[in-house]
């Protein structure tokens, strides 16, 4: 029961810190880019 608990925790760690990393990877995206205007 122990190594279910662990192995859960250790996902829910991985997924936070991937969201994280995508998010600040992203952030860094934009910056480099200049902003495109989408109007028609």
């Amino acid at each position: 029961m122990a190594e279910i608990f662990i192995m859960l925790i250790i996902s829910v760690a991985a997924n936070v810190m991937s969201h994280f990393i995508c998010k600040w990877l992203d952030g860094k995206e934009r910056q480099q880019q200049p902003e495109q205007n989408s109007s028609l």
